[in-house]
């Protein structure tokens, strides 16, 4: 049976650790989450899988933000440091970069999506051009909390 109540358009406002980083482009937020899937397969059947193990999954949160502000560089830009006003952008290999909580709350009040511990993983782009808003679009991929419950240590939907 068809609800189309259930339908839904819109996007929602973007906080990481606790702060919103202000207004999204019309593009706004992709999340995307990738099981990991080992299929198990026998030789009378050849390569039909005859048994799935769960072995992980990759979950991203896609962001367009249309306030670029010097925070925002500083949330989106792997490793970078906002000192005074200054975004350092250096240094040496091997750093730990600690993970943020990154939070989409829809405009039309549907559930949450909480990533627990997440770090930006996608190159940053700023664009100086003409006919081009400046935007800053990010990807931040989660990771495990191991503070959380195995069920939901990466994200949770509430």
């Amino acid at each position: 049976m068809s609800t189309p109540a259930n339908y839904r358009l819109g996007q929602g406002e973007v906080f990481i650790n606790g702060s919103n980083v202000g207004d999204t482009t019309e593009e706004g937020v992709v999340i995307t989450v990738t099981p990991n899937i080992k299929l198990l397969q026998s030789g009378k059947y050849g390569t039909t899988p005859m048994k799935a193990f769960f072995t992980g999954q990759e979950v991203t949160i896609e962001i367009t933000l249309a306030e670029h502000t010097q925070e925002n560089l500083e949330r989106a830009i792997a490793g970078s440091d906002l000192d005074s006003d200054i975004i350092n952008l250096g240094g040496v290999a091997g750093r730990e970069i600690s993970g943020s909580v990154v939070k989409l709350v829809p405009f039309d009040g549907t559930p949450i999506w909480t990533f627990k511990n997440a770090v930006p993983t996608s190159p940053v782009e700023v664009l100086y051009k003409t006919e081009d808003q400046r935007v800053i679009h990010v990807t931040f991929t989660g990771m495990v909390d191991v503070n959380e419950p195995d069920s939901s240590n990466v994200a949770e939907v509430s």
